[in-house]
């Protein structure tokens, strides 16, 4: 079975679904710049199904989410195709980038994306009523482990989740900022393992954090003082 057949039978996704994500992969493949390191199957595996492991955790999938960093749009994109009852901002300082997202959005006939070229700990200070508003935020490589819960957890509304991909020792690095976590308003309620072992054979780790009090209005500071 090839991956896009492992892919609908494993996710339950439809044809159209599967379709779209073909041509997704299509266009990342043939972006003019370099937007992943990744190249067939493991493009499909990294980028595409380690990215649909995180479905599950958006309930009923009709809310609001933000990808900060989405780079090529992993996750946010691939999430956005596979549920189409939600709705994502794709957010990325590169301008170029987000021509791309911007590109393919238009391309596939997305109705559900939004694409916006900004620094996330600075576009939560141009748009307010931005902070604690998404369901549903999303980072994977952004930057340190403290950087980015500073960054995502100030976007999320309370009792929503933040989901942040880590590699395999990610639970001890999450572990390592209890109370960092615990000052942003976060708490873990679980860990989903990535699709793909490395050549250890260890998996990807990604930590499901759910807002449970309010962020303090200070975050996110200033990029210089980012996790700090």
């Amino acid at each position: 079975m090839d991956v896009a057949g492992r892919l609908a039978q494993e996710f339950d996704l439809n044809r159209m679904v599967v379709e779209r994500l073909e041509q997704y992969v299509s266009l990342v493949e043939r972006a003019p710049l370099n937007l992943t390191a990744w190249r067939g199957d493991m493009l499909w595996e990294r980028g595409i199904m380690d990215s649909l492991v995180m479905g599950p955790r958006l309930g009923q999938a009709r809310g609001q989410g933000l990808d900060i960093g989405s780079g090529g749009g992993f996750p946010g994109m691939v999430l956005a195709i596979a549920y189409s009852a939600s709705s994502w901002v794709l957010l990325d300082s590169r301008a170029r980038r987000g021509d791309f997202l911007r590109e393919t959005v238009s391309r596939l006939g997305l109705t559900n994306v939004h694409v916006v070229v900004d620094r996330a700990e600075e576009w939560i200070r141009r748009e307010p009523t931005r902070r604690a508003s998404f369901d549903w935020v999303t980072l994977r490589a952004v930057s340190s482990t403290a950087a980015s819960l500073e960054l995502g957890l100030p976007y999320v509304k309370r009792s929503g989740r933040m989901m942040l991909v880590k590699g395999p020792n990610g639970a001890e690095e999450v572990r390592e900022h209890a109370p960092w976590l615990d000052r942003l308003g976060g708490r873990v309620v679980e860990w989903i393992s990535g699709t793909v072992q490395n050549a250890d054979g260890q998996w990807d780790q990604i930590a499901v954090i759910e807002k449970v009090s309010e962020t303090p209005e200070i975050y996110p500071r200033h990029a210089k003082l980012l996790g700090g």
